[in-house]
């Protein structure tokens, strides 16, 4: 993967990945936000605000760039699944655009705004966009630092979610933060999206 420093445009690619050492990575503990350097696709992870105080993780394996899209560019269109706020088209290609936070039953964006934060995920030959509120950054997470799902997770989410994980959000404190599947998220029966 690329990683490129302009939050305004494309942050994550898909040409090659950073390499470091997995020694160094495991001993990250909890996961804060990670130098370009140490981040690989089997423990970074893109996290992406859904609103005040909620955010989310998916796993670089499966994002392919993240993109700021400005609304002019997002065709709505009648009849869609209630999630899909429409079709954009990104490197001659036409993706299905979803609001991660209705798909995850958590409430809606609010897309008054000019230019929406787009993550667009790959899996298999599926590709798909899904907007959220901001892009936070992208962390590594060490294995300890995975557990379970507890109880206050919406029930709606959890089809959703590969685990939960701790992220060191300060010095002396850390934040509880959904993993977030995008198999399940492709997948699910509300978008009943076709390839």
């Amino acid at each position: 993967m690329n990683v490129v420093d302009s939050p305004v445009e494309t942050w994550v690619g898909e040409s090659q990945s950073p390499t470091a050492s997995s020694s160094a990575l495991i001993s990250q503990k909890p996961a804060g936000l990670a130098p370009k350097s140490l981040l690989t696709l089997g423990t970074g992870y893109l996290r992406v605000s859904l609103f005040d105080a909620v955010s989310v993780l998916l796993p670089l394996t499966q994002v392919q760039e993240v993109i700021a899209l400005p609304s002019h560019r997002l065709s709505a269109l009648p009849n869609l699944p209630a999630p899909v706020l429409g079709l954009m088209n990104r490197r001659s290609q036409v993706l299905w655009l979803v609001d991660l936070v209705y798909l995850l039953g958590m409430g809606r964006l609010e897309l008054e705004a000019l230019t929406h934060h787009v993550v667009v995920l790959k899996v298999g030959t599926v590709t798909l966009g899904v907007a959220v509120k901001a892009i936070e950054g992208m962390v590594s997470i060490a294995q300890d630092a995975f557990v379970p799902v507890p109880p206050q997770v919406p029930p709606s989410a959890l089809p959703y979610l590969k685990s939960c994980a701790r992220v060191a959000s300060s010095e002396t404190s850390s934040a509880l933060l959904m993993v977030l599947n995008p198999d399940a998220l492709i997948q699910s029966p509300i978008l009943q999206i076709q390839n």
